[in-house]
């Protein structure tokens, strides 16, 4: 490998850092959050409920797919992610059936911010909502997982692990060009990935 191509790495590697560096920031913190919150009792992340009950038309409860393509309109959420769990889903939007009478239906939305759960027994004519807004730390926590995103931000995120890909491969060959050792460098990468292996099934 000649100096002309160690230089070309080298610039990619930068580049690279600096393409994953405001997104690793983010991950690396939400990451610390998410990791240490319990045993360092960091009350960092903070959700400030409120609840509310709303009225449901009919055409809104004649199912739960009904009720949760009407309620982003109605609780003001556009663009949160709409969950129904699977064991109250019901394959029709037929109306509410005597037999359907008294069944508990729940949805759940999610934005970066806020999370929503929405219970509603069928054929009542309200609904009781519980609305979850999250603060900083807890925005970032959720955007760590990923909840209340789009196929964007997965995309988004999927970059910055490709980035981090590159980052490791690219530095790998500039150490090995940069310093002589490179038994180090593999006793070093093997090493590492070693404990790491054996960390993670001693927590298993």
């Amino acid at each position: 490998m000649g100096p002309a191509t160690v230089a070309w790495i080298a610039r990619l590697h930068g580049w690279i850092g600096l393409w994953g560096a405001v997104l690793g920031l983010l991950f690396g913190v939400s990451g610390f959050v998410l990791n240490h919150r319990a045993v360092l009792k960091l009350d960092l992340m903070v959700y400030a409920p409120t609840h509310q009950r709303i009225e449901v038309p009919s055409t809104a409860g004649a199912s739960p797919q009904a009720l949760a393509a009407w309620l982003p309109g109605a609780l003001a959420l556009p663009q949160a992610k709409v969950r129904i769990p699977d064991e109250k889903r019901r394959p029709t939007a037929e109306p509410v059936a005597a037999t359907e009478r008294g069944k508990r239906w729940n949805v759940t939305l999610n934005t970066p911010q806020e999370r929503v759960q929405v219970i509603y027994w069928a054929g009542e004519p309200r609904a009781e909502v519980t609305r979850e807004r999250a603060n900083f730390f807890a925005t970032l926590a959720r955007l760590h997982t990923g909840a209340g995103l789009g196929a964007g931000w997965v995309l988004f995120a999927d970059s910055l692990a490709g980035a981090m890909i590159a980052l490791t491969l690219s530095g790998v060959l500039l150490w090995t060009k940069l310093h002589p050792g490179r038994l180090l460098a593999v006793g070093l990468v093997g090493g590492s990935t070693v404990l790491g292996t054996i960390l993670v099934f001693w927590a298993l």
